[in-house]
């Protein structure tokens, strides 16, 4: 991985649903163990996987999660089920899930997030489907550890951040502060993506002093996801967020581009 300092691209509770229809299944109690992986078929360095759980994604696979969301609810300008969006009608439900529409702010304006903001360790997962790459990949991206006590500033989002490079392709982990990117790890695509073909960007965010960042593109091979593109970093710097923080997804400027077809969080704290 390679490092930068500037960017111009974008970039003890328990989640549960609110109690609305929308097809999210929590994991039932005791079937997931602290630190265990989130599904999947690659040698990564974050340890053994695990599979199994009633939580089941449109695609097929069966991965343990404490919250997950298949968006599986009646097209909306509202994503539904508790999630937050920092500016309106700037995602919507469409075909079971969740698309870029409307605004055309940065992605610090373009956040999806869950109201509760005390997790510290944990590992996120977002299917997303690509559905156009004529001019750009669109900077899909997921945030782990962000703080809500700037994330209503406008301009502002603070957190880790796991994306695609919109311009380059590269598979990429920030740390934002306020408005600007303060640390940066980068890897380029093993293979060019597919339009149609079901990805997944994979975060793990773990530890504090240093903070240990693990971030993969998978994609789905059959029933299985397998490691297209990873990347690593350590933050041992003296700006190292170690306050707990919410989970986000976001998107920049492009709409259209790329559905999120579920979104999930895995807990290790405690």
């Amino acid at each position: 991985a390679t490092s930068s300092t500037t960017s111009t691209e974008p970039g003890s509770a328990t989640l549960e649903p609110d109690g609305t229809s929308t097809g999210v299944t929590p994991v039932e109690s005791g079937a997931t163990s602290s630190g265990s992986d989130m599904s999947t078929s690659s040698g990564s360095s974050t340890g053994s996987s695990s599979s199994g759980g009633p939580g089941e994604s449109s695609t097929g696979v069966n991965p343990t999660f404490e919250f997950f969301d298949d968006f599986e609810r009646p097209d909306s300008d509202d994503v539904g089920n508790g999630w937050i969006e920092k500016t309106p009608e700037s995602f919507a439900v469409v075909d079971g899930g969740i698309r870029r529409v409307n605004t055309t702010g940065s992605y610090p304006e373009n956040l999806v997030y869950r109201p509760e903001g005390d997790w510290l360790d944990g590992e996120a997962a977002v299917e997303v489907t690509w559905l156009n790459l004529v001019d750009d990949f669109g900077s899909p991206q997921c945030f782990l550890r962000t703080q809500l006590a700037d994330i209503e500033t406008a301009g502002s989002v603070t957190g880790y951040l796991l994306f695609i490079n919109g311009s380059t392709g590269d598979l990429t982990i920030s740390r934002q502060v306020s408005a600007a990117f303060t640390l940066q790890f980068t890897e380029p695509q093993t293979s060019p993506v597919e339009i149609g073909v079901p990805y997944r960007l994979r975060f793990r965010v773990m530890g504090s002093d240093p903070v240990v960042l693990d971030g993969y593109l998978e994609q789905l091979v059959g029933d299985e996801w397998t490691v297209h593109t990873e990347v690593h970093g350590v933050d041992d710097t003296t700006e190292q967020l170690t306050e707990p923080g919410t989970f986000a997804v976001g998107g920049h400027v492009e709409t259209e581009y790329w559905f999120y077809e579920s979104v999930a969080l895995e807990i290790f704290d405690g």
